[in-house]
């Protein structure tokens, strides 16, 4: 379900909405990894990749939805 309801959002919503949509679910998985939660490997590297496209001034929807690519491919391990 959520690669449809991302899709929707992305499509239907002003870019500020998915923006912070986008911004929310970085931060909840960043969050789970400064928790100690075991990520797959190359989570690390992934969210550093993610954080510089979510801080970048003239990111647009193709941008999100590479961040959104990116954090499906992040797994929670253990």
């Amino acid at each position: 379900m959520e690669p449809v309801l991302t899709d929707e959002i992305m499509k239907k919503t002003d870019l500020t909405k998915v923006r912070s949509y986008v911004t929310e679910l970085y931060r909840s998985v960043k969050s789970a990894q400064i928790a100690g939660v075991p990520l797959s490997v190359g989570a690390n590297e992934t969210l550093n990749i993610c954080e510089n496209k979510l801080t970048a001034t003239d990111a647009d929807r193709d941008d999100y939805r590479d961040v959104m690519d990116l954090l499906r491919g992040v797994r929670f391990e253990g």
